[in-house]
């Protein structure tokens, strides 16, 4: 397995010290029973990761690969009585898209009651921890926290960022969609640069 790219300056970077090894870690998941779970039984609800596959991430090869062996878990939301569907993904779309490809019904899990709150936070975790964001899909997780949390203070208090900062990784959200792809493609997130 490679080693993962250190980010530029992700403020989600600290997230592997959170969860130790992985999202895994933080709900002590060699405690959680793993179970054949049927893709059909899970929701999928947009997630800030928008690149999913590339040169490097085959999600035919992860079919592929499922189909044989699967090495880790999916990690599922146990949703209330009444909702439309028992789990929610948490962590494993990837797995998820791949063993849907390949025609795989079913996968193997783990599942916990979580709140809003921890789920995002392991959602995004869990992401950071796979692949570094984009800093367009950084920046659209500050959006989130900061319709969440209400004030930019509680922002830059939970990031511990400068309001410079925010100002700058917000303002890439409002690049028009071809300097969006210079971002997307790692080609630069100055936006001195990028609106010359």
């Amino acid at each position: 397995m490679s080693a993962v790219a250190t980010p530029k300056e992700n403020v989600f970077a600290g997230a592997d010290d959170m969860l130790g090894s992985g999202s895994d870690a933080r709900f002590a998941q060699s405690e959680v029973p793993e179970f054949m779970v049927d893709l059909e039984d899970i929701e999928i609800v947009s997630q800030v990761r928008e690149q999913m596959e590339d040169d490097g991430q085959d999600l035919v090869g992860l079919g592929e690969s499922l189909a044989k062996y699967q090495i880790q878990a999916i990690f599922l939301r146990t949703m209330p009585a009444g909702h439309p569907m028992p789990y929610r993904l948490v962590a494993g779309e990837r797995r998820y898209r791949a063993a849907k490809l390949k025609g795989l019904p079913q996968l193997r899990a783990t599942a916990r009651e979580l709140t809003d709150d921890e789920a995002q936070d392991l959602q995004f975790a869990e992401n950071i921890h796979r692949k570094n964001l984009t800093q367009i899909e950084e920046a659209k997780r500050i959006q989130y926290d900061l319709g969440q949390l209400g004030s930019v203070e509680l922002v830059l208090q939970k990031h511990q960022k400068s309001r410079a900062w925010l100002s700058k990784i917000l303002g890439l959200l409002q690049l028009p969609e071809q300097a969006k792809r210079l971002v997307h493609e790692d080609i630069s997130a100055d936006l001195e640069v990028i609106n010359m």
